[in-house]
Formats: C-alpha cells, sequence, structure tokens
C-alpha cells in the first residue's frame, strides 16, 4: 500500500526497508527530510529512494510545506 497526499506519493506504508517517493506530479525540488517521533532530524536529502531499514518507529515526512506520516515495520 501506498499513501498519496497533495501529489506526492510514498510507499510502501508500512515500510520494512526501502522507502520510494514519487513527486512526479508536482514541481517539488525542494529536500525532503525525515525525522522520528522525537523532532529529530533523520535523513535530509534529495533520494527519492531512501533505505529506512535502520530506523525505528513511526516517521514523518516532510517536503516543502508537506508533511506525511509514515510507519516503519
Amino acid at each position: 500500500m501506498g499513501l498519496i497526499q497533495k501529489g506526492i506519493l510514498i510507499y510502501p506504508n508500512p515500510v520494512a526497508g526501502i522507502l520510494y517517493i514519487d513527486k512526479s506530479t508536482i514541481a517539488d525540488n525542494g529536500q525532503t527530510r525525515i525525522y522520528n517521533p522525537f523532532g529529530q532530524l533523520m535523513y535530509s536529502g534529495n533520494d527519492l529512494i531512501i533505505d529506512v531499514s535502520q530506523f525505528l518507529q513511526a516517521f514523518t515526512l516532510s517536503s516543502k510545506n508537506l508533511t506525511i506520516k509514515f510507519v516503519k515495520e
């Protein structure tokens, strides 16, 4: 399953290893940031394929002014 919000698709959700981000339907060249539940920055970059296998718990993906929550299995 994936999650689409305001033109950004992230999948799978929940994710065990690789998280895919599809921004093809919007003009978004901004950095993607991933925060843990404590607000600590875990990832920042422009990759559309991110290995989250070392992450724990649930996370928040942020790109420009958009925030999407996803769950790490």
